[in-house]
């Protein structure tokens, strides 16, 4: 139990209260107005009493204006004390107490980190709770969504390979730099459209970027994207702000306490958002040869876990965490298992066992196997993960086209062709999920509908349509060795959410067969499937 006494020295003479019993005060607040006592007859100006404790106000001594106190007296008695709701660099700003080394267990206490670039600014569940409201409603004043931007290969990509310097000063929108002094030479390339496509997108959203680059290495590429920081502002999370090195979704409580119901999320993986329906999975972007995604978050924590094992230690057998164990795991999908399925002129490509929202694949064939290679091969054994340590993607070589060999021409000098236009389709998909939300919003307001709209309903909804009225065989599809149900298979899962119903029988009513490799000996006639 804390009081506020009387300032020492001289009696007062109490000329206002500011407070009353129940209020709230915490450091600093005035709680009352005196004059000093000089003698029997006479008092000193006017001055005001200000609080030197936090708490709630239990009771008032001296509660009527006009009463004299002794110096040093009780005037009120708090209780509560601080609950240290805002916490900046493990110190509470309400009353200044060192928190360190404390456990805050108070559901009123500190957790909540809201501010990506102010990481160790932390405040009260409550008080992000009503922030997020506000934020909330001041995107449906504005017709807005949130939308969460991927860098790495979603609309960049990054590499250090120097044999890329020649292509990085003769292509456009190839950026060349170093996040530090001594650190390696880094190349990055815009996806084609990527000004465009961000400028016309923070039209019907906020933009956020989430990366598992560094902070440094981030905002550098911010600052490329967005010179006049008018997309992004400060809205940039990094993985040094990520509260799991692997898993972006950790984060999403704390930027929207109240929810995502209004974010929207594009990233070329979906592994890292642990399967969140509100994900517009896109194709993976790949520009420089050999070169996958520099900020891959399973080989960066691969390299630190290396670190400690003992180094010539079995050379030529893999750690467990490079392999992939797709028969342990229902998530999981060899490459080359998915072929393309077309449905009323879409293609949906595999994309290293990842879809988008629509599979709308309309590039040619090149740079599809410009992807394929450039997922699957090393970059001279290693990647950086934006100034930190990694292992490119490794795998075996695939087949060579005369399309890559064209390209790798090309390369040599130093120019390289880029057809990507996929980001043309990525806003077509999200233009359409804003549109679904808002029509959906002003009915709600017009009180035609009883739930307010949720973009983690309205994403499958879309995706859902894809395929609908498709129904499908796989064959040679899922490995002998598959431990779990074939329902669980990643193949299925994707086919199912794209709307498609899966038979294990060829019937009057297939309309696609899906086949692991061609000659397959199970595959019928073309005649006996519905055209």
């Amino acid at each position: 139990m804390s009081c506020i006494r009387a300032p020492s020295g001289k009696p007062i003479r109490i000329v206002k209260w500011l407070v009353k019993v129940g209020d709230t005060v915490r450091n600093g607040t005035k709680v009352l107005s005196y004059r000093p006592i000089e003698n029997s007859s006479s008092s000193g100006k006017e001055l005001n009493l200000r609080s030197d404790a936090i708490g709630t106000i239990k009771t008032l001594y001296s509660d009527r204006p006009g009463q004299a106190a002794e110096a040093g007296s009780v005037l009120i008695e708090l209780e509560g004390g601080c609950a240290h709701t805002t916490v900046i660099r493990e110190m509470c700003a309400e009353c200044g107490k060192d928190l360190k080394g404390l456990k805050l267990e108070s559901k009123h206490s500190a957790h909540v980190s809201m501010v990506p670039n102010v990481p160790e600014l932390k405040i009260s569940a409550e008080q992000a709770e009503e922030l997020g409201q506000e934020d909330k409603k001041e995107l449906h004043n504005r017709k807005k969504l949130a939308l969460l931007v991927d860098l790495d290969q979603t609309v960049i990509h990054t590499t250090q390979n120097p044999q890329h310097a020649s292509i990085a000063a003769k292509n456009q929108d190839v950026y060349t730099f170093q996040l530090q002094r001594h650190d390696p030479v880094l190349y990055t390339k815009l996806r084609p459209g990527c000004r465009k496509f961000l400028v016309e997108m923070s039209e019907l959203y906020q933009l956020q970027i989430v990366t598992f680059g560094s902070r440094q290495y981030a905002h550098k590429i911010a600052s490329f994207i967005d010179p006049d920081q008018k997309l992004f502002g400060s809205r940039i999370l990094s993985r040094d702000e990520c509260f799991n090195p692997q898993k972006k979704s950790s984060n999403l409580k704390h930027l929207f306490p109240c929810g995502p119901s209004m974010v929207c999320i594009i990233d070329d993986r979906d592994d890292v958002w642990n399967g969140a329906t509100n994900l517009v999975l896109v194709k993976k972007y790949s520009f420089f040869p050999g070169s996958g995604d520099i900020n891959n978050p399973d080989k960066f924590v691969g390299s630190k876990t290396s670190q400690n094992e003992p180094k010539h230690k079995h050379p030529n057998r893999k750690r467990k965490s490079e392999t992939d164990d797709e028969n342990d795991s229902p998530k999981k999908v060899t490459k080359g298992e998915v072929k393309a399925v077309e449905a009323g002129g879409e293609e949906v490509a595999d994309d290293e066992g990842k879809m988008d929202l629509h599979s709308d694949q309309s590039t040619s064939s090149s740079n599809e196997a410009k992807d394929d290679q450039a997922s699957s091969k090393g970059e001279n054994g290693k990647e950086s993960t934006g100034g930190g340590d990694g292992v490119s993607n490794g795998g075996a070589k695939p087949a060579e086209t005369k399309t890559e060999t064209a390209d790798a021409a090309a390369a040599t000098d130093g120019v390289l062709p880029d057809t990507d236009d996929y980001l043309d389709r990525l806003q077509e998909i999200l233009t359409e999920v804003h549109h679904t939300y808002y029509e959906a919003y002003d009915k709600y307001v017009a009180q035609k509908f009883e739930d307010i709209p949720d973009i983690r309903g309205i994403v499958p909804f879309i995706r859902s349509k894809v395929l609908y009225d498709c129904v499908l065989v796989m064959t040679g599809i899922v490995p002998h060795n598959y431990r779990f149900p074939h329902g669980q298979h990643r193949v299925y899962v994707i086919a199912t959410q794209l709307g498609a119903k899966i038979d294990e029988e060829v019937t009057d009513k297939t309309t696609h067969l899906i086949c692991g490799k061609k000659g397959n000996h199970e595959v019928p006639e073309r005649s006996e499937i519905r055209q």
